[in-house]
């Protein structure tokens, strides 16, 4: 990815959020242990997770439109590409959200040359 790519760090920072790694980190500890089969109710969870950290660090009493859109739009894909999967929901499937909405939500605010790089699976995905 090129430092142009879109991040939850870039495309949260218009809302407060100055390090996405602490809304990474909040999401994270929210989900707690859920080993086995992922479904759409498991990333659902993440989106709802990803929400509660959202207004916590943002400082708001709700979630903005375009970072509730990019939240829905994330989990409904990243559930489509994990649907069945037997994978860790906070090591496999969270990394993926996380690319997910950071991506929908620098289109969906006008930096669609930034979405593309968060889309894209990591180097190191198989």
């Amino acid at each position: 990815m090129t430092t142009d790519a879109c991040t939850t760090t870039r495309t949260f920072s218009a809302y407060g959020i100055a390090d996405g790694s602490s809304l990474v980190r909040r999401t994270y500890y929210r989900l707690g242990d859920d080993p086995g089969t992922i479904d759409a109710a498991a990333v659902q969870r993440i989106g709802a997770a990803f929400s509660d950290a959202f207004v916590e660090l943002a400082h708001v009493d709700a979630v903005p439109d375009a970072v509730s859109m990019a939240v829905e739009d994330a989990a409904y894909f990243t559930g489509e590409s994990f649907d069945g999967a037997d994978a860790d929901l906070r090591t496999d499937v969270l990394p993926s959200f996380y690319r997910s909405v950071a991506a929908f939500h620098c289109a969906y605010t006008g930096h669609p040359e930034r979405a593309d790089g968060a889309l894209e699976a990591p180097d190191d995905a198989d």
